[in-house]
């Protein structure tokens, strides 16, 4: 038989084979007894593996007697100690047993703890995952200022988040009792060595993070807790009291002896040791309240009058026989939807979509921003995983400036839901409670976005402002409203295969209780005089001074958006000055002769190219040439630590690199020719026809924090915008802080080329951050 046809039979066989000599293991008879069949696995060699580890002594003490195996009927003491003879009627029992007996009263005169060699193996630390449904409100800040959880600047989810983990901690302590001596270092060894909490962006960009001041009815906090493996077995049973001790802890002696609570552990659930849940990555999905007061909007004065006599003073639900007589809901609805994301469009839709836009404006649009950014992410699940992303940059804090930049995907998130959820009474006053689902949540948006609506519902700005403040190349300033009425409401950890944390099932009736008493204090304050006087100088400020000023802001912005008419004469005739004569005459020449390199792909993510409507119409792009003179020429020294490869626009274009390191130190100059005003720079972006989109550069100035431009050409339009003002950059340079300060080209018509010195920051290598 030939050797292949051998060995197809052996292959085919072997299967069969192995299965035959498994079972036969399977049923060999084995010294050490039935039990042994639930702690090892047997391998082909015919070697126990165990299953856990179980010490030798331990084995020896669980086994079974002879009679007792061979019993048929249900034992009553099936399992005997083989130090002291007790009998257990189960294995459970007898490991208590062999955990708890340390006395000296057995056969042999000593423990049989000891005996059974577990002393060193039980007092080793266990690592218990707690998942903590928690509340707090946001105006006991002072009171754990005062406690000393935090700093006068510490946000309100850090300052709870610190005092809830300490006094978990503590009703651990208390709960499972005192550790036996010589277990470690006593009652010290139950102690949380990890967190993570939903509500704080550490692993996130700080553009995430909750705003400073924010109650919360359902945040979570997952904790990681030490506890000697000895109390391993009652942990579960005692944590619910674990829990009660906690809360108590909280109410009594970190903040008041009053009986509101304002920091609470609402439910919690034990996590496997196993699980990698982390309660700020994992978190698919927040829900923030706003309580918005009727009286804010349009004839809400009329609508709550309405409401309140219509309704009966026992159930405070929202079904009137009659409409109200104002269409205040529907106009603050409204406003509301427009500023939901809307479901992702499929390939072939947006093809004819960028289709018959480039048609329209003569633009393609295939390489813009939001083709990229809007995509869902793939790790969402549920509704957001079908929604399209927005940028968020312009309801962002200002503080937050180049970090909050549309070319960031930090700023793109799916606002699932903006919608009216319940209507509330509060001492005669009608409130409107607003919730925000989404991914995620910039700091300040969700107060943004209720100001915004306000605005809009009342008339003070345009109808689409929510949509058209969410495009990528929007820039606009944007209502803030009170702080007081905020709060975080839910969060959902939903997997692909269900949700990942699965809370008991009277977590959500504790939930809503907790939310009903954090909503009455907050109304309870917030109907103090003094706060309503505020309020009310907050909503003339919007009408007269905020909203005025935003609408102008759209304007000008409008403006200079609007694409140069062809009609506008260029400057085909103007004096070129006499500084900028060779370098335009370089870069003519490159483009007339159809050498202008590729771009890099990093850049073109920030470009948005032009049409070619025209076949000899010059291309559009970017390229970067360094200084070979910058620090006595060390980034084109082999020898330094510096040097690198010279980039392909040095090799392709010498004269132009050494026209346009020379054009800088002329600009620098003082109009007397004296010592410059601005160090020479290291790099220089060339750009033709190259209409960039809003963004930050990557990278920090090395010794040089504000970037050079000019622009040069003959051409109409192109202003540079720098956080949404316009700047005029034709033949008249412009420094401007590009690392921190979002900028972007207005749109233009013509031959239009631009140079922006700067100086990124570079490692020991030469490697620089990309433009």
């Amino acid at each position: 038989m030939p050797r292949p046809a051998i060995f197809c039979i052996v292959v085919r066989a072997w299967p069969i084979l192995s299965f035959l000599r498994g079972t036969a293991v399977a049923f060999a008879p084995h010294p050490q007894g039935a039990l042994d069949r639930y702690m090892y696995r047997w391998t082909s060699a015919d070697v126990p593996v165990p299953l856990v580890h179980v010490p030798q002594q331990l084995r020896a003490s669980t086994t079974a007697s002879a009679d007792d195996s061979a019993s048929t009927a249900s034992p009553v003491h099936e399992y005997e100690c083989s130090h002291c003879g007790a009998p257990f009627g189960t294995r459970n029992e007898l490991f208590r047993h062999l955990r708890s007996d340390d006395g000296d009263g057995d056969r042999d005169g000593g423990g049989c703890r000891q005996k059974a060699g577990l002393a060193g193996g039980l007092d080793r630390l266990e690592t218990v995952r707690v998942a903590l449904l928690v509340g707090y409100d946001a105006a006991a800040c002072n009171d754990a200022r005062d406690a000393g959880y935090g700093t006068c600047s510490s946000p309100s989810s850090v300052l709870f988040g610190n005092k809830i983990k300490e006094a978990f901690e503590q009703g651990m302590r208390s709960a499972l009792g005192p550790v036996p001596e010589g277990v470690h270092d006593g009652g010290a060894s139950i102690r949380i060595v990890g967190s993570s909490q939903s509500s704080i962006a550490r692993a996130r960009s700080g553009v995430l993070a909750q705003d400073p001041v924010c109650s919360a009815a359902g945040d979570v906090v997952v904790v990681n807790i030490k506890v000697p493996a000895l109390l391993m077995e009652d942990c579960e049973a005692c944590m619910e009291g674990a829990v009660d001790l906690a809360n108590e802890y909280l109410r009594k002696e970190l903040i008041n002896d009053s009986a509101d609570e304002t920091a609470a552990i609402i439910s919690f659930r034990m996590l496997q040791s196993s699980s990698a849940i982390h309660a700020e990555d994992d978190c698919s999905q927040r829900t923030y309240s706003y309580l918005l007061p009727i009286t804010w909007l349009p004839g809400g004065q009329e609508v709550a009058e309405w409401w309140l006599e219509t309704q009966e003073q026992s159930s405070r639900s929202f079904n009137p026989e009659m409409p109200p007589p104002q269409q205040t809901l529907q106009l603050i609805k409204k406003a509301l939807r427009s500023a939901e994301c809307r479901p992702y469009q499929n390939r072939r839709t947006r093809r004819r979509m960028r289709t018959r836009a480039a048609h329209d404006r003569e633009v393609s649009t295939t390489r813009d921003i939001p083709n990229e950014m809007s995509r869902p992410k793939p790790s969402r699940s549920g509704a957001v995983s079908s929604k399209e992303r927005r940028p968020w940059h312009n309801y962002s804090a200002p503080s937050l400036a180049g970090a909050a930049s549309p070319n960031h995907s930090v700023c793109w998130k799916v606002l699932e839901r903006a919608r009216l959820g319940s209507i509330l009474e509060h001492r005669g006053e009608v409130v409107l409670v607003v919730e925000f689902r989404a991914d995620e949540f910039a700091q300040e948006q969700v107060r943004r976005m209720v100001g915004a609506a306000v605005a809009v519902a009342h008339g003070w700005l345009p109808d689409d402002f929510l949509p058209a403040s969410t495009r990528s190349d929007a820039f606009v300033e944007t209502p803030l409203a009170p702080a007081d009425r905020l709060h975080l409401s839910n969060l959902r950890f939903q997997g692909r295969d269900g949700e990942l944390v699965q809370w008991p099932g009277d977590a959500e009736a504790k939930r809503t209780e907790w939310i009903g008493s954090l909503r009455r204090r907050m109304l309870d304050r917030l109907s103090e005089g003094s706060v309503a006087a505020t309020e009310a100088c907050w909503l003339e400020e919007l009408q007269t001074t905020v909203a005025p000023r935003i609408k102008e802001q759209l304007l000008r912005s409008s403006k200079v958006a609007s694409t140069p008419s062809p009609n506008d004469k260029m400057r085909t005739n103007a004096q070129v000055p006499a500084e900028y004569e060779p370098t335009l005459t370089l870069l003519r020449d490159i483009v007339s002769s159809g050498r202008w390199p590729r771009t890099s792909r990093s850049r073109s993510k920030v470009i948005r190219q032009q049409a070619q409507v025209r076949s000899n119409a010059p291309p559009s792009g970017s390229f970067t040439v360094v200084n070979g003179s910058y620090d006595g020429g060390k980034l084109l020294d082999p020898s330094t630590a510096a040097g690198f490869d010279l980039p392909q626009g040095n090799r392709l274009f010498p004269e132009l690199a050494a026209a346009v390191f020379e054009l800088e130190l002329t600009l620098a100059a003082n109009d007397d020719g004296s010592s410059r005003k601005r160090t020479a720079s290291s790099h220089c972006a060339v750009n033709c026809r190259a209409s960039f989109t809003p963004h930050v550069d990557s990278g920090r100035g090395a010794g040089q924090t504000l970037s050079l431009i000019v622009g040069i050409g003959d051409y109409v339009g192109g202003e540079l915008l720098v956080e949404g003002r316009p700047h005029d950059v034709c033949y008249a340079p412009l420094e401007f802080d590009g690392w921190r300060e979002r900028h972007w080209t207005a749109p233009f018509e013509g031959e239009r080329f631009s140079l922006v010195w700067f100086t990124p920051e570079m490692d020991l290598a030469g490697t620089t951050a990309s433009y």
